[in-house]
């Protein structure tokens, strides 16, 4: 139908990727024309790649210091002051550092590495020199009037998680927001990875040994004001 209006899938062009499903579908191929379209296990989408977290962050933080570098003339000159220099980061790294994070799965290694990428770009912002300052971590974010880079994903991913789930129940983005596949792959070793469930999870509770259900966080989610305050402070919600 869609070739008759001068529309048509370039197979050159289009991939498919298999999410939660067994292995035997997965090995279906989607044929067009005759021609297999090639399966993928990643592939990106309006900028952010779909399947890894952690390959979309290295794209990120590569393309934030291509952005940076083009900048570090305005951001590591002396006139300007502390408050033009993060408020220019914010408007054209960070938003770049952070663009799709809302859908990220973070390990405390991803965590720390997003952190450490963000101080780093600070302390050459601010003229500092670590080996001869040694400035703490606390201090650097002090003199930079900032929190770290992981606060503000835990921010926006409550914030995306909660406007969500306040959306009609039929709504595809409130069914799958925290929707956790039954299926698990056979082939991985060790214990099930961290997933976006858990995350959010972890995000409303202080106390790690406490595992929010779905049913639980989206009740939740519902009173706006509650939720709101668990993305300001970090604060064990009413079970």
């Amino acid at each position: 139908n869609a070739s008759q209006v001068g529309m048509a899938i370039n197979i050159h062009k289009t991939v498919q990727m298999c999410i939660n499903v067994n292995n035997q579908i997965s090995n279906d191929n989607l044929v067009v024309n005759g021609q297999p379209i090639a399966i993928v296990d990643d592939f990106k989408y309006l900028g952010s790649y779909i399947g890894s977290t952690n390959k979309d962050i290295e794209a990120r933080i590569g393309l934030t210091w291509s952005a940076f570098a083009k900048l570090k003339p305005i951001l590591t000159s002396p006139k300007p002051t502390v408050k033009f220099k993060m408020c220019l980061f914010k408007a054209a790294c960070t938003s770049i550092l952070l663009y799709g994070c809302e859908a990220w799965v973070l390990t405390q290694a991803l965590t720390a590495k997003l952190d450490k990428f963000a101080r780093k770009c600070y302390r050459i912002m601010l003229g500092i020199c670590q080996a001869e300052t040694h400035m703490t971590n606390t201090d650097l974010y002090r003199m930079a009037d900032e929190h770290p880079i992981s606060e503000m994903i835990r921010e926006r991913q409550l914030q995306f998680t909660g406007h969500c789930l306040r959306m009609p129940k039929d709504e595809p983005a409130n069914i799958y927001v925290i929707y956790q596949s039954k299926i698990r792959r056979s082939n991985r070793r060790g214990n099930p990875g961290l997933t976006y469930l858990d995350q959010i999870s972890k995000y409303l509770s202080t106390d790690k040994t406490v595992r929010f259900s779905a049913e639980e966080i989206a009740n939740y989610a519902k009173d706006k004001q509650l939720w709101n305050l668990s993305i300001a402070v970090h604060k064990l919600p009413a079970r």
